[in-house]
């Protein structure tokens, strides 16, 4: 699903380390989509759908990869979307993180670091929610992330999630991710070592 457009609303969301108005911009169209980052038409009559490209010139993230359905307890659990959710959640378990001046660990307290094996089962769903508590250190409102074991997918150009009004976990997932390796190993995942292969059939070429 590629979200077109920014909600005015955007501009009153923030972070204690950086304005999601200025992480999801307005969408170019998907065809630029494709040739900047390299992805392919995927299977069926549908190119892939997973993508956003952000245009506004003091965006810190050129590119929000999204899931389709959501990833957690209770949920889909669509295995593209579980290994993005893991792969997202693993790149910030494998070192300490100093976001924005702030110390983070997102390795669940006695647990080892996140599989990224496409299954959500228990070490999954606690990762989630450790992510969550973790982040967002006791905040409140709807800048705080819904303390809930899923990721929702991201339905409108809204940063906010239509079924709990709060800030949605897959943008805090792309911009902590962002913030740590950089934009330009971001805007090439692929590249990394952990990046699941299954989804460079889906992403990149």
């Amino acid at each position: 699903m590629q979200v077109q457009g920014a909600a005015p609303e955007l501009d009153r969301l923030g972070s204690r380390r950086a304005d999601l108005g200025s992480v999801v911009g307005r969408g170019q169209d998907f065809a630029k989509c494709r040739s900047l980052v390299g992805l392919r038409q995927s299977s069926g009559t549908t190119a892939m759908p997973r993508l956003k490209i952000v245009t506004r010139e003091t965006s810190t993230i050129p590119i929000i990869y999204l899931i389709d359905q959501a990833v957690g307890r209770a949920c889909a659990n669509k295995r593209a979307d579980v290994l993005l959710v893991q792969f997202f959640i693993r790149l910030l378990q494998d070192q300490p993180q100093k976001l924005g001046g702030e110390q983070y660990n997102f390795i669940p307290a006695g647990r080892q670091q996140i599989a990224i094996d496409g299954f959500c089962g228990e070490e999954t769903i606690r990762s989630i929610a450790h992510f969550k508590t973790e982040h967002d250190a006791g905040a409140t409102g709807p800048s705080a992330m819904f303390k809930d074991m899923r990721v929702d997918p991201m339905t409108t150009s809204s940063p906010f999630g239509a079924r709990t009004g709060h800030v949605l976990s897959i943008l805090r997932l792309n911009q902590d991710v962002a913030e740590s390796i950089g934009p330009e190993r971001f805007r090439r995942l692929h590249a990394e070592r952990l990046f699941p292969a299954e989804l460079a059939n889906e992403f990149f070429v």
